[in-house]
């Protein structure tokens, strides 16, 4: 029985007297050279720096390796080239790409290893290894060591929003959204969700209206309502924003799930304007009167039920706050769709 021989060197085609060759040879490769690009950003802002200067490490530090900058770095990077997993880090952290991207030189040492990474994110010790089982809080300690690296890079993306403004905005408008993100395994927090029809996380986000900028992230189980978190969110987002930006005007935007009663009372109380679908109305500056003559003209226009609308939120949550909105919304929205002049009647009683 013949033996296979593997060759190092493949042969192609030629081009005139020149043959095209491949072979193995080529040394170290990497292909994921457009993170260098991204690398320059970075740097340029100082993000790394920042981040690894105010990110909590509670490992001894005589005994340490890896620099809490240098996994910062390497996870980071891991994210934005698709590797979401920790053990993907025993792979990169051979790559000489990312030992750059992360300041270490390929001669000198691999990168940390995906137990490193998950127990730097986890705030997971030696010392809380050491300690008999009975007396370990590591759901504690890891849960509370999650919240507050989340709360720190929340604080950290508002300063650096304010840091990139060229001049002060006149008006920021503030995207909420929950976005899905499908699971697999035991990972807590994760529940089937009918709706999306897989086992989940559902995080929520806030973003930037006009440039994308994303300013707060919270980890939420699969199967919470969109609104779940969106008012505890939304008042550190804007607590800060005023302080940096003194006098700017706020507008929330979100679709109809973020519609509640305790999103309308958050609006009023800060003075921020809250819009969802095609309209932005002001909660605190509308003629309630004549918001009402608007509201009943289109219930004429329509011939909807209008009126069944009005006695459910008068029932319900009696407030003229709510009744200003959804005069305001109606009106709005079929007016894009329909103008004609209609006989004004008043509201019912």
């Amino acid at each position: 029985m013949s033996e296979t021989r593997c060759s190092r060197q493949l042969s192609l085609f030629s081009v005139g007297k020149q043959e095209v060759t491949v072979d193995f040879q080529g040394g170290q490769i990497v292909n994921d050279a457009g993170l260098l690009v991204v690398a320059q950003l970075v740097e340029g802002l100082g993000i790394l720096d920042d981040l690894a200067a105010r990110w909590p490490d509670p490992r001894c530090q005589a005994m340490v390796t890896h620099t809490g900058r240098e996994i910062l770095a390497q996870q980071i990077y891991q994210y934005l080239a698709g590797y979401f997993d920790f053990n993907d880090a025993n792979c990169t952290r051979h790559d000489p790409l990312f030992q750059a991207l992360a300041g270490v030189s390929p001669d000198d040492h691999p990168l940390a290893s995906g137990s490193t990474g998950a127990r730097f994110v986890h705030a997971y010790t030696r010392r809380e290894a050491d300690k008999p089982p009975e007396e370990r809080e590591v759901l504690f300690e890891q849960r509370q060591a999650q919240l507050q690296r989340i709360r720190l890079l929340n604080e950290y993306l508002l300063e650096l929003f304010a840091k990139t403004r060229s001049r002060p905005p006149t008006h920021v408008i503030l995207d909420l959204d929950g976005s899905e993100d499908a699971a697999y395994g035991q990972q807590q927090l994760t529940f089937w969700n009918l709706h999306y029809d897989q086992n989940q996380y559902y995080p929520l986000f806030v973003f930037d209206g006009v440039t994308g900028f994303p300013l707060a992230a919270w980890l939420r189980p699969g199967h919470v309502h969109d609104s779940c978190g969106a008012v505890d969110t939304l008042r550190e987002v804007v607590q800060r924003l005023r302080q940096q930006f003194p006098g700017v005007t706020i507008f929330v935007r979100g679709d109809g799930a973020f519609g509640g009663p305790q999103m309308l009372d958050f609006c009023e109380l800060w003075q921020a304007l809250e819009g969802r679908g095609l309209s932005l109305w002001d909660v605190s500056k509308w003629d309630v009167a004549t918001l009402r003559q608007q509201l009943f003209k289109v219930g004429a226009l329509v011939q909807t039920s209008v009126r069944r609308i009005w006695f459910h939120f008068s029932s319900h949550w009696p407030r003229e706050g709510l009744f200003v909105q959804l005069c305001e919304a109606v009106s709005r929205y079929v007016g894009r769709f329909q103008q004609r002049p209609v006989a004004a009647t008043g509201p019912p009683g």
